[in-house]
């Protein structure tokens, strides 16, 4: 019995493989000092997240030490943050928010699209660090619509490169931009690309992925 191991009949056996999670071994069937992350609950290993719900570190089976994001330890359990907190000290001072939130001047998560609109991420009120999807960021840390700056572009990565397409339009590869499909192929009103149609105008119909005019 020693670092870890266990002397049974001879040989030294490790007492994670005796008792699952053992650190330290007091016979074949009983664990005197479990793993990290992990209590003893009679005479086996339990894991903390298990004795006491959101714990993520524990000294023993009631007295949780840390606890998994979105709560803090009061002694004995976990206690939910306030809404949107990822980390905090306490129930009324929240230290970090979850993404698409940022934290005011009085420890509350506030939501970064109700200062800026299409704001995933924030850093303040006024700078967006990341857009939704369907805007981009300008120079000024605002997020402008992708169809403001590009003709039928649906979502992009900034004012010139455009990354798909609404319908009605196609995504030209040699200049990132939206054209209509009626551009490259007359009476097209919907296509999967430049060259192939799959939805004619009203005065036209579809073969093989071309508009013919109805006779």
């Amino acid at each position: 019995l020693r670092g870890g191991y266990y002397l049974n009949f001879g040989s030294c056996i490790s007492c994670s493989s005796l008792v699952p999670n053992c650190k330290e071994c007091l016979s074949n069937t009983t664990c005197g000092v479990c793993q990290p992350s992990f209590a003893l609950s009679g005479s086996q290993c339990v894991s903390c997240f298990s004795l006491i719900p959101n714990c993520q570190l524990c000294s023993d089976n009631s007295t949780c030490s840390i606890c998994t994001a979105g709560s803090f330890s009061n002694g004995s359990s976990c206690i939910s943050c306030v809404d949107g907190c990822e980390f905090c000290l306490n129930s009324s001072s929240c230290q970090k928010c979850t993404e698409g939130l940022f934290l005011n001047g009085s420890s509350v998560c506030v939501s970064c699209t109700s200062f800026m609109v299409g704001c995933k991420k924030c850093s303040s009120p006024s700078t967006c660090d990341f857009c939704s999807f369907g805007f981009h960021l300008d120079g000024g840390g605002s997020c402008v619509p992708c169809l403001q700056s590009l003709s039928g572009c649906h979502d992009c990565q900034n004012s010139s490169v455009c990354l798909s397409c609404d319908s009605g339009f196609f995504l030209d590869s040699s200049n990132s931009q939206c054209q209509t499909c009626e551009t490259n192929m007359t009476g097209c009103a919907f296509c999967s690309s430049g060259s192939q149609c799959s939805q004619c105008l009203g005065s036209y119909f579809l073969n093989n992925f071309t508009c013919s005019l109805c006779k």
